[in-house]
């Protein structure tokens, strides 16, 4: 099986793979590279997409989801970061002084 043929620009042939062959048009290289080799089909059908996307081979488009998904995990919020405004809000309200009215509560919840 033949790898899948690659189209680089590049002016500078000392930037090239060595097992590139310049063409004449645009200052172009065409590289054969080996294919992505992963064991789900569906990682390996969204690896081509992304790299078709990308214009990069498809280890590096695969590598840079990896890195772009963990710094997403890493700078999310956890729940307790994302609940301390409100819990901040709800303790500068004032105290009602009122108990909590179990008949009340249980009536409002049709638990009568």
């Amino acid at each position: 099986m033949a790898h899948p043929t690659v189209r680089l620009v590049c002016r500078e042939p000392e930037n090239v793979l060595p097992n590139a062959t310049p063409e004449p048009i645009f200052g172009a290289w065409t590289v054969r590279r080996p294919p992505c080799r992963f064991c789900h089909p569906r990682v390996v059908e969204l690896a081509g997409r992304l790299a078709a996307l990308c214009r990069c081979t498809e280890a590096e488009a695969v590598l840079q989801a990896l890195e772009n998904e963990i710094a997403r995990t890493e700078s999310r919020l956890t729940l307790a970061e994302r609940i301390k405004p409100l819990q901040d809000r709800i303790a500068t309200l004032p105290r009602t002084g009122l108990e909590a009215d179990k008949d009340f509560l249980d009536d409002l919840c049709g638990d009568a």
